[in-house]
């Protein structure tokens, strides 16, 4: 009984995460509040404050499951053998999940017309940032590279890659040039830290 309790709790609490999303895929976030996503699923409003105290809260669980799912796409994209490459392949993946992910994306990034509480971000991001930051470390290992601080280096790769996601997103130049523009970028970004620049 507990279980199919519990079974249930985290259905509706899925349901309306799935609704919130739905909303702002279809009208952007600001159009996503408590009322909206009741209509949506079709419960009453307070059945919804059962599981997320605000509005806030919700985006806020929709934001961090957006990170454990950016983690996982990056880490499945560290397969090649040669160490220029993998690094390569992430920040591909980067821009593929903000692609294929653009209202996530854009609450995780504080756009969109919504800002959360920039420490919940700070947190949710952590996972990411290891990843990356390991990734470097890895890369510098094998290349011999003169690269000492890679948790700096893990937010420079994170801007350069986010600046191209955000080229990405505006209509004249597409997430097809943006993807160029971004491995053109982190090449020239892996030669930097190999040479010591």
């Amino acid at each position: 009984m507990t279980t199919r309790r519990e079974r249930q709790r985290q259905e509706n609490r899925d349901g309306i995460l799935k609704a919130a999303l739905t909303i702002a895929e279809l009208e952007g976030w600001p159009a996503v509040t408590i009322r909206r996503i009741a209509d949506e699923i079709e419960y009453a409003s307070p059945i919804i404050y059962q599981h997320f105290s605000n509005k806030e809260a919700a985006l806020q669980a929709l934001m961090e499951q957006g990170y454990k799912a950016l983690e996982r796409t990056m880490r499945e994209a560290l397969q090649a053998e040669d160490p220029d490459q993998r690094l390569l392949d992430m920040g591909q993946a980067y821009l593929r999940f903000a692609r294929d992910n653009l209202r996530v994306y854009e609450l995780m990034n504080g756009l969109g017309g919504v800002s959360l509480d920039p420490h919940v971000r700070v947190a949710a991001a952590e996972g990411v940032v290891a990843l990356t930051t390991e990734a470097i470390r890895t890369w510098a290992d094998t290349r011999n590279a003169p690269l000492t601080d890679f948790l700096t280096a893990s937010e420079i790769a994170w801007g350069v890659l986010h600046g191209m996601a955000s080229l990405g997103m505006l209509p004249d130049i597409s997430f097809e040039r943006a993807e160029q523009l971004a491995s053109n970028a982190m090449q020239a970004l892996l030669y930097s830290w190999e040479v010591g620049l």
